[in-house]
């Protein structure tokens, strides 16, 4: 590496152990690709050996040489690149967060098969068509794939809406009672313990009393601590937490947050009270927003797939293609179907 970065050598020839980590950019010039990788990233790695920070040359080139298949009829290298570039562009589709894209295989593991490599040894053009229509029922499958994934998920949906409008339709109808039954905020009538006040200071002073008391005791049960209004208040243990939290309780509960302070508190309480004719405005917009959502996606429930009849015409062309190069037949007859010519050609083009 020091000795190509000076100079001292000037033609290095290596396979793919030079991919990666090799930096000689210093005085590189021209790249020359021999063979064809098989993945779209080793491409990126042999690119990266040249065109990367350090390089004192203010152009380089990259060659990549193709073999020509004999008679006009495609080449190894042909079928190498027509499958990069599908590799490449289910690449560039999962790293572009395309939902039709659901699974990937790791394109390491994938390997020719017999018939393959003697479809390509003698020549075939059909091995490159295969490439493509290969491609198309790949990508026809995933989108069904996300197609039929898209109905699930609608109809699991719509299985649960119901029960959650009827919900929603209880919660407004106890907000509404609630709304007509909030007191006068200022000033704030409390009863705790069975003492009034109408400071609510004060009031929070004995209701803080309270629940030091018994989280000195580790008592964390439920009691009921007090009345506003036609509101009950409840003290019960906070979740996660070893300590208590005030409850507003009427139709619906309202959870206030018990502050170290005896003014927080009371300004807890007071928001919580205050926060009851909103929630009715808004749990209504839920309601009508659950009730959309159930109309359009009824629509939408049974849609079938609009590429079917393409995705059918793939899959039958690949099975024409298959067929016709023996990839249906028993692996081990394609093996013996290689001839020894085709078989040492094929060699020298992969090394």
């Amino acid at each position: 590496q020091q000795k190509f970065n000076a100079g001292k050598i000037r033609i290095l020839i290596s396979g793919a152990q030079l991919e990666t980590g090799f930096n000689g950019q210093r005085k590189l010039g021209l790249e020359s690709h021999l063979t064809v990788p098989w993945r779209p990233d080793q491409v990126e790695q042999r690119d990266g050996r040249i065109m990367r920070q350090g390089n004192d040359n203010a152009e380089v080139q990259i060659r990549r040489y193709v073999t020509q298949g004999r008679g006009g009829r495609p080449s190894f290298d042909s079928y190498m690149w027509q499958t990069l570039e599908t590799k490449k562009k289910f690449v560039a589709q999962v790293m572009a967060g395309n939902s039709e894209v659901r699974t990937m295989e790791d394109v390491a593991d994938a390997a020719l098969t017999y018939a393959e490599v003697k479809a390509i040894a003698t020549g075939n053009p059909l091995i490159v068509e295969k490439a493509a229509v290969d491609s198309q029922v790949y990508q026809f499958a995933a989108q069904k794939r996300s197609h039929l994934n898209q109905h699930y998920s609608i109809n699991r949906e719509l299985s649960q809406l119901p029960g959650r409008i009827d919900h929603l339709v209880r919660t407004i109808a106890a907000l509404e009672a609630d709304a007509q039954q909030v007191p006068s905020l200022s000033p704030l009538t409390l009863i705790v313990k069975g003492k009034k006040f109408t400071d609510s200071r004060e009031a929070m002073k004995r209701l803080k009393a309270r629940v030091v008391k018994k989280q000195e005791t580790k008592n964390f049960s439920t009691e009921k601590v007090g009345t506003v209004g036609n509101f009950e208040l409840w003290l019960r243990r906070a979740q996660w937490r070893d300590e208590m939290d005030l409850v507003v309780k009427g139709h619906q509960e309202y959870e206030c947050r018990i502050h170290h302070t005896y003014v927080g508190t009371a300004e807890n309480l007071i928001d919580a009270l205050s926060s009851i004719k909103p929630s009715v405005k808004a749990t209504r917009l839920r309601l009508v927003e659950a009730q959309k959502k159930m109309k359009d996606l009824s629509k939408h429930s049974s849609d079938p797939f609009a590429r079917e009849a393409e995705l059918q015409a793939a899959m039958k062309r690949q099975l024409e293609i298959n067929t016709e190069l023996g990839l249906n037949r028993d692996n081990a007859q394609a093996k013996e179907d290689i001839k020894e010519g085709d078989a040492i050609e094929l060699r020298l083009l992969v090394h």
